[in-house]
């Protein structure tokens, strides 16, 4: 990953957040978001991501992010379907290494304690 002290990115705008409760049948196929950036945070269940060859378990506390333009496919576990909360959001760049930076950061983030992901979420959504 390119390393800069202060990458120059701002958030132009906010599309939707939104939190979506179990579904076992809940899944995309082939999706890509042509107009924002897309962070979601697992409530609780399990999920499973592509992203080309990359495969995802998402699990309870894990961060999925999918770029803009980027091409995915995601589903739900059926015998333990994941509640999610999700914000789609439009960036400004304004180097092109600061948007370097971005393409190259992961898909997925988990984090040893996530209970202030929860927190931050939740208050998206309000």
């Amino acid at each position: 990953m390119t390393m800069i002290k202060n990458p120059d990115i701002q958030v132009r705008s906010l599309s939707f957040v939104v939190d979506r409760p179990p579904n076992p049948e809940w899944h995309l196929t082939d999706n890509m978001n042509t107009d924002f950036f897309v962070l979601a945070y697992a409530k609780s269940g399990n999920a499973f991501y592509t992203f080309g060859d990359e495969k995802i378990n998402i699990r309870k506390g894990n961060i999925i992010f999918v770029k803009q333009n980027q091409l995915y496919s995601a589903r739900s576990d059926p015998g333990c379907p994941w509640h999610f909360v999700s914000a789609a959001f439009s960036l400004d760049f304004q180097d092109d290494i600061s948007q370097t930076v971005l393409q190259e950061m992961p898909n997925s983030f988990s984090f040893s304690d996530s209970s202030h992901m929860a927190q931050d979420f939740a208050e998206l959504y309000r």
